[in-house]
């Protein structure tokens, strides 16, 4: 932990990213194994996660919130998901699978005024989505990130992050979920 205290910059982010090592890591390690089935890779997918939260830790505000659980999920289920492909094996994991609670509906796209019924229908299709949409959605939408900081942290181009964005909201009615 010392290497990613160092990292980080000032006192303060340092303060952050070792509440955010000591709350998150067991559940990280859970969801990584849950997906790798090895121990060993597990901790790897663990350690690549926090580069990047580190790389993103300026974004976070509330060490405790649902919107940093849920980051942190899709962090770690992806860098996951990135090495069990790195061994040449097809396999994918849904949040349903792995029993992670769903993501709070209260995180609404600023840009957007919304009624709970809305972000109910919202919530319902993008739940429909795969999950390599659904994600980039998330990602996008609810935490505002740009593409290419996406594409960083999912470890696809750009244009991918493009065409995900474009076939979510195609694949679903867009005048009911957008």
């Amino acid at each position: 932990m010392l290497i990613y205290l160092t990292m980080c910059g000032s006192n303060a982010d340092s303060s952050k990213f070792e509440l955010l090592y000591k709350n998150y890591k067991a559940s990280m390690f859970k969801i990584a194994n849950a997906i790798l089935k090895n121990v060993d890779l597990a901790e790897d997918a663990v350690q690549q996660s926090f580069m990047k939260i580190i790389k993103n830790l300026h974004k976070i505000d509330d060490v405790f919130s649902n919107k940093t659980r849920a980051l942190i999920v899709i962090i770690v289920k992806n860098t996951s998901i990135d090495i069990y492909r790195r061994r040449k094996k097809n396999y994918a994991v849904s949040l349903e699978e792995l029993a992670i609670e769903p993501i709070d509906t209260n995180m609404a796209p600023p840009e957007f005024v919304i009624s709970e019924e809305s972000a109910e229908l919202m919530k319902s299709n993008i739940s429909k989505l795969p999950q390599k949409y659904s994600d980039v959605i998330i990602l996008r939408y609810f935490y505002d990130y740009s593409n290419a900081e996406i594409a960083q942290m999912l470890n696809i181009s750009n244009e991918n992050v493009r065409y995900r964005l474009h076939k979510a909201k195609k694949s679903g009615k867009p005048e009911q979920i957008w």
